[in-house]
């Protein structure tokens, strides 16, 4: 069974071929920024939530809505707690509560007061459009586990001593102990039947499992004695998918995001090729946990997946960092000891995305960039813009989100744009692993070469140049040596750090590349010149120049 809704094209103005973009939307981007005017919210409000993304050459083809964290459904379900059982509770954690002017209220405002089931809404507006709705399950999100933020009362809550994956120690130490156990036979049949409320009361054309949001799902250390058992409950949900495609009519997609390779999937529990070789799954995505990893094995996974009809969707999230210091386990995600910022920009976003596309990449995966939904992209926005940074919840950067879906969903148009490869790291290997990762790189001696590697897709003729960052004010350019792919690399200048992406104490050194020497991928290697002149790499980017 084909899907028979009608799929995607690219404006006819457009004179390029759209691969597309899949745009993940949090489930609070739109009850966040509303709550204190959700009395005044209105159905046009809505649609200019979801109109803003979509149409007017938008490089979006797939829109994922996220619809639950752990303890919440955000749209109203009769299987698991949802906002209007928060609004309606008198109380949290024995006292008193007023929901008043809360992310609940916006939702008591369309469901009670104006009869508007808004994700229906926005369903059947996609669909019109011609871009494929999801809906996303996170399958254990941590989202107010801590604290006083969860639902008292609901059926995960009244059971999180026998159901939470870890209850050795406090739930202050890591917030995702608290999210459930699924080899616990009464977790596994609640998100079965939630589903599938979900599918039965939503016509979609996919619903995407985000075993990222969190990559944990059963107790320490029983990740692969478990695995067998989740293959079954994913072999559950493709059934009750299955079922509900005779009722709507045509094909509804089953996506996974999961580990950046295939090695973090199989030792967190996730069998993504028994998933893809037995049919279950449509679409992969291998994704960071929290911030953009640049350098997710594309060209491993196409050769990986290429057995099975599976399309591979690869993530670029919020944030490009190169390195960071300190524990790498996923509760200390939040901490970065070298950066002083983090917001995306552009050119750094469609390096990424160029570099995917041309390794085989179906699609690109935007998650946690969507700027900011109380302020929404209208035709004003719509502009032509020189600026790429930031793309960050300020209103006045809405330009900026809107040059970034109409250039990276387009291998073509990204061929013809400046693009930044930025290194940065693997940002999730396990609680216990230690993250792939090239910098910080040392140099210490005469004669002692380093390496840096970037995978860069085809180079155009135009510019091209190597940005190296390294901290300290001493000028030492004369000690650096560096090529590229053989060829020596020419020091130009220094600049300061224009992003902010390390510290402020980190400074750039600029090398003018020869383009030619490219052919899909570079090796940098560097060295000193001066045994008084050691020096750390704590940045590294190729900055290619339409």
């Amino acid at each position: 069974m084909d899907n028979t809704k009608p799929i995607y094209t690219a404006d006819l103005h457009e004179n390029h071929r759209v691969d597309g973009i899949v745009l993940n939307l949090d489930d609070s981007r739109f009850l966040w920024p509303n709550q204190k005017r959700a009395a005044e919210m209105t159905v046009e409000d809505a649609y200019i939530y979801i109109d803003q993304y979509i149409g007017d050459g938008s490089h979006v083809t797939d829109l994922v809505l996220t619809v639950n964290t752990t303890f919440m459904s955000m749209f109203d379900s009769e299987v698991w707690s949802d906002q209007l059982d928060k609004y309606n509770a008198e109380t949290e954690f024995g006292k008193p509560v007023n929901h008043k002017n809360t992310q609940a209220a916006v939702i008591h405002r369309y469901s009670e007061e104006l009869s508007v089931d808004v994700w229906k809404l926005w369903i059947d507006r996609l669909w019109e459009r011609g871009v494929n709705p999801w809906l996303s399950f996170r399958m254990a999100d941590h989202h107010a586990h801590l604290a006083n933020s969860p639902l008292t009362g609901s059926f995960f809550w009244n059971n999180i001593d026998k159901y939470a994956r870890v209850l050795h120690r406090d739930n202050s130490i890591y917030r995702g102990d608290r999210c459930f156990d699924f080899t616990i036979k009464e977790v596994r049949e609640k998100w079965l039947a939630y589903i599938e409320e979900a599918v039965t009361k939503y016509d979609v054309y996919g619903i995407e499992l985000d075993w990222m949001r969190d990559p944990i799902f059963t107790t320490l250390g029983n990740e692969l004695a478990a695995s067998g058992m989740l293959t079954q409950f994913m072999r559950d949900i493709k059934s009750i998918v299955t079922k509900r495609e005779a009722v709507w009519g045509h094909k509804i997609l089953l996506s996974v995001r999961c580990a950046r390779d295939i090695e973090s999937c199989i030792d967190a529990g996730f069998d993504v090729l028994t998933w893809c070789s037995e049919g279950i799954i449509d679409w992969v995505c291998p994704a960071s946990y929290y911030i953009s990893d640049n350098e997710i094995p594309v060209l491993t996974w196409k050769k990986i997946l290429a057995p099975y009809n599976v399309k591979l969707v690869p993530n670029i999230s919020q944030g490009c960092f190169s390195t960071r210091e300190g524990s790498r386990t996923a509760s200390d995600i939040s901490y970065y000891s070298q950066t002083a910022g983090g917001a995306p920009n552009v050119e750094m976003v469609s390096g990424t995305a160029y570099r995917y596309l041309s390794h085989g990449a179906d699609k690109v995966y935007i998650f946690n960039i969507f700027g900011d939904c109380g302020n929404p992209i209208t035709k004003e926005h719509k502009i032509v813009t020189d600026r790429i940074y930031p793309i960050n919840n300020a209103p006045e950067n809405r330009p900026i989100l809107w040059k970034l879906l109409t250039t990276v969903g387009s291998y073509e148009k990204l061929a013809k744009c400046n693009r930044r490869y930025t290194l940065g790291y693997q940002d999730y290997s396990g609680l216990w692993g230690t993250a792939q990762r090239q910098i910080p790189v040392s140099v210490d001696r005469v004669g002692k070469y380093r390496y840096l590697h970037f995978y860069t897709g085809d180079i155009a003729a135009g510019k091209l140049t190597l940005r190296l960052g390294i901290e300290g004010e001493a000028d030492i350019s004369a000690a650096m040596e560096v090529f590229v792919n053989g060829k020596a690399a020419k020091y130009t200048h220094r600049e300061e750090n224009p992003f902010a992406y390390q510290s402020k104490s980190t400074l750039i050194y600029c090398f003018e590349v020869d383009a030619s020497v490219i052919n899909g991928s570079a090796i940098v290697e560097f060295t000193t010149k001066d045994p008084n002149t050691p020096y750390t790499v704590v940045y590294g980017e190729l900055f290619a120049e339409a």
